[in-house]
């Protein structure tokens, strides 16, 4: 709706019944080809003009949804340390959504538990309300701000690479995401006691993120059509370092180990 309303110099609302991306508040679209892979980020001239949410709705849609969407809300955390990190001269607004980020990761880490549970017994509860904030509303702010870091690195990256196999398509994004976000934490060379908080984190919110947890066949050439899928696809250029297919497939064979 946002794409052809942005064509047509069209306002838009957006009433979201699902908390499950920042989809409903963003001033961009991920369009996709007919096979159903990755083809390019279209990003528009403004934001909706109102985001209407009740989040009662939210409360009794699934729980999958919620889990998807904290998912890929704290990649604005993850990709935006990284990104940043590769930066010599940041601007204000970049450290300004860097603290947003900050602030949206440690909310998470203490409320999205709570919220998961609550949206799994259909109970609108105060946790669950700033979640679904949270992914909405602040990672929408989060984007607009951070042009240059939030909008992705490899963690969706990795996303837009497990596009070319069929058998990821039926898969929510923000699950992608999350698998995305330890592929990275891998390339980056963070220390195993530091991944194994974060997938420990993510265990608690119902993904093992592996190709295994999410019920994909982990074979050579699906390593190799994510890497080279994923390898020059723009999010992961803005990584501060030069990725490589190899080092893409190394890092999801530790993964899966």
């Amino acid at each position: 709706a946002k794409a052809p309303a942005e064509d047509l110099r069209l306002p838009v609302s957006a009433v979201p019944t699902i908390a499950a991306t920042c989809a409903a508040g963003s001033a961009f679209a991920v369009v996709y080809t007919e096979a159903g892979q990755f083809e390019r980020d279209y990003f528009m001239t403004q934001n909706p003009r109102l985001v209407m949410v009740d989040p009662q709705i939210i409360a009794e849609a699934p729980a999958k949804y919620l889990k998807s969407g904290i998912l890929d809300s704290l990649a604005k955390w993850y990709e935006g340390q990284a990104v940043a990190s590769g930066i010599d001269n940041t601007s204000l607004e970049t450290v300004v959504a860097m603290n947003l980020a900050e602030i949206l990761y440690y909310k998470m880490r203490n409320e999205a538990i709570k919220a998961v549970k609550q949206c799994e017994n259909n109970e609108l509860g105060l946790e669950l309300k700033e979640v679904i904030d949270l992914n909405i509303y602040l990672t929408t702010i989060i984007q607009s701000l951070g042009q240059n870091t939030s909008r992705g690195a490899a963690a969706h990256g990795i996303h837009n690479g497990m596009t070319a196999i069929a058998e990821s398509h039926d898969i929510l994004h923000g699950l992608k995401v999350g698998y995305g976000i330890i592929v990275q934490l891998y390339l980056e060379e963070k220390s195993e006691d530091y991944i194994a908080d974060v997938v420990d984190f993510f265990n608690q919110l119902g993904l093992v993120p592996s190709f295994e947890g999410l019920g994909l066949p982990f074979t050579e050439e699906n390593l190799e059509k994510t890497a080279a899928k994923s390898v020059n696809d723009t999010v992961m250029l803005k990584m501060p370092m030069t990725v490589t297919e190899e080092m893409i497939i190394e890092a999801m064979k530790k993964v899966e180990k």
